[in-house]
């Protein structure tokens, strides 16, 4: 599995433009996008994080590719595969996807699918794209964490690899939100 390209096609400007249309029409046409607004538009998850895309393409085993059939991220018309690698003996098949990641779409899906009960091959891609896109943008390390440490508990319960320190971790992602949304 390997991620062959990784690129922004709209990035901080562009979110920009479209954060300007939710604010005051007296912000200045030269305003530019500082580390602090940007980084309350990713813990507040603005709407506008939509417009911020990067282009992706990668080998990815099927499994993977089916989990992001599932969140609409490969395109629908892309043929999928008859064979499912966890019902048969074909896991070594590998498929090249091509694919834009919104950037709100991107920290959603990445609390999800960085589970600890998540596949470990979909775990695996998550973290490969977390990397690439924290090359890009280091703030987004802060912001792409499991949905336990965001809401405060796990729906796999006592079965879950992090169980224990969640309440711990959960603590210290609020403070943290709150420090910068309140700046």
């Amino acid at each position: 599995m390997r991620i062959t390209r990784f690129k922004v096609l709209a990035g901080r400007n562009e979110l920009l433009r479209a954060m300007r249309t939710c604010m005051s029409k007296n912000t200045p046409d030269d305003m530019k996008m500082s580390d602090s607004l940007f980084r309350k538009a990713l813990f507040q998850m603005h709407g506008t994080l939509d417009r911020y895309i990067f282009e992706v393409e990668a080998e990815v085993p099927d499994r993977v590719h089916t989990h992001l059939r599932t969140h609409n991220l490969v395109n629908r018309l892309y043929s999928c595969s008859t064979s499912r690698p966890d019902l048969t003996d074909d896991s070594g098949k590998i498929r090249l996807i091509s694919f834009y990641l919104p950037l709100k779409r991107f920290i959603e899906i990445y609390s999800t699918r960085f589970c600890f009960k998540s596949w470990h091959e979909t775990s695996t891609f998550m973290w490969m794209l977390r990397e690439e896109a924290m090359k890009i943008e280091p703030f987004l390390e802060d912001i792409l964490v499991r949905k336990c440490i965001k809401s405060g508990y796990c729906s796999e319960g006592k079965n879950c690899l992090s169980y224990e320190t969640i309440e711990d971790e959960h603590n210290f992602y609020t403070k943290l939100v709150d420090a910068i949304v309140n700046d």
